[in-house]
């Protein structure tokens, strides 16, 4: 069970877990932060996003000076979507917590038979941050083509010789993080996911101290 409840003003999370968001258009939709229960070990707002980020993206809304994430579920003013999305985001609630009751439930056959392959088309509204690619490569220099996480080389080499590593912000840019030479480290895709995944404040910690040291006076 997921319940949407929406507070009748504004977003309040600690009152419900739906929001409505209004695109540029005028257009209203419905979502979710992922909240989430099942009186189960494991069953959690934090371990469901982990997991249903790997598949779909957040949607970031604004909030006043605050920036929520939500689920899309639909368009309100679209009936069939707004019942499809719905339906399809309960089924998704529903297979995560089978698959934390029970992992072995799962039946590939009877996933790869249902199946069909082409995946479907929505129309999502999003909000994207610009990043300036001179610090991200400066970054990546600092970095002298090494992970500043795991401290391992690049995984491969990209088109220019060098160690291919990506960079990330430690005070993510929708959590009011800045795009500077202090908040920005370079990682190899490996550890780079696993900050996005699990976040843990401990490696968390330790970039902030990399990033704040590569800061210019």
């Amino acid at each position: 069970m997921a319940e949407i409840n929406i507070p009748i003003d504004g977003i309040n999370l600690s009152i419900g877990a739906g929001m409505f968001a209004v695109d540029e258009k005028g257009s209203i939709f419905l979502l979710h932060s992922g909240r989430i229960g099942g009186g189960y070990p494991g069953i959690n707002k934090a371990n469901f996003l982990a997991w249903y980020s790997q598949y779909e993206s957040m949607i970031e809304v604004e909030n006043g000076t605050k920036v929520e994430k939500g689920i899309l579920i639909g368009n309100v003013s679209q009936k069939e979507d707004l019942i499809n999305g719905l339906i399809r985001y309960l089924r998704d609630v529903e297979y995560f917590k089978q698959l934390v009751r029970d992992p072995s439930s799962l039946n590939e056959g009877k996933v790869i038979r249902g199946h069909k392959g082409k995946p479907n088309k929505r129309e999502i509204v999003a909000t994207t941050y610009e990043r300036n690619p001179k610090i991200a490569e400066l970054a990546k220099r600092m970095a002298n083509g090494k992970c500043r996480l795991c401290g391992k080389k690049g995984p491969f080499k990209d088109n220019l010789g060098r160690p291919f590593l990506e960079t990330h912000h430690v005070k993510w840019l929708s959590n009011g993080g800045k795009d500077s030479i202090d908040n920005i480290v370079a990682l190899c895709p490996n550890c780079h996911r696993k900050m996005h995944y699990l976040d843990n404040k401990q490696d968390r910690d330790r970039l902030t101290r990399i990033a704040t040291s590569q800061r210019i006076s």
